[in-house]
């Protein structure tokens, strides 16, 4: 479930819409969590090689650590990729804002952390974008990855987390510990990582 401060808005025709802040997102929010409502579909399903449905998986859904494909239910499904985002997706699954976001300004993230596992050639328009994001390149993005999470988790308990009921207990029993100041029980973003 997409946090409620995000609205949908047209970006352009090479993007499409995408998800903006309707009020200021403080550095440590929750602004994604995976819930029952989600699609989650088997990749190598024969009915979802044809078209249209393998244009709409390619577009919209993502594969999970465990590499079924997941289409988000409402307009999670929206949010496009940076190389530089103000979002991530963490090592527990879930994103957080990983800088303050302005009302008004786009939420992103790096589909790098949620690649498909195959090579995807866009432009982000920032400066240093990589021009597309590869599985192969995964390990080295971590690393940054991981320290603006680390950075954006230390935020989290003085917020207000309107998502924080939809996270799984077994994944508040993995992320507390670090939270409670045990830095080797973080969960790095290569946990996230497609097998």
């Amino acid at each position: 479930m997409l946090i409620s401060s995000a609205l949908l808005r047209w970006v352009s025709n090479e993007k499409g819409y995408g998800l903006f802040a309707k009020e200021f997102i403080p550095k440590g929010t929750i602004t994604f969590v995976n819930d029952h409502l989600d699609v989650i579909l088997d990749p190598n399903d024969p009915r979802f090689q044809k078209e249209p449905y393998r244009t709409v998986l390619d577009k919209y859904a993502y594969n999970s650590p465990n590499g079924e494909l997941v289409l988000c239910w409402d307009f999670g499904k929206y949010m496009n990729h940076c190389c530089w985002p103000n979002t991530l997706t963490t090592g527990y699954g879930f994103d957080i804002a990983v800088n303050d976001i302005q009302e008004g300004e786009e939420i992103t993230t790096d589909y790098g952390v949620i690649s498909t596992g195959h090579h995807m050639i866009f432009s982000c328009e920032k400066k240093n974008c990589r021009n597309g994001i590869d599985i192969a390149n995964f390990e080295e993005c971590a690393r940054n990855w991981d320290q603006q999470i680390k950075e954006a988790l230390q935020h989290t308990r003085s917020l207000a987390q309107p998502l924080w009921s939809l996270i799984p207990e077994e994944i508040l029993k993995q992320l507390n510990p670090f939270l409670d100041g045990a830095s080797d029980k973080y969960l790095s973003v290569n946990d996230q990582k497609p097998k």
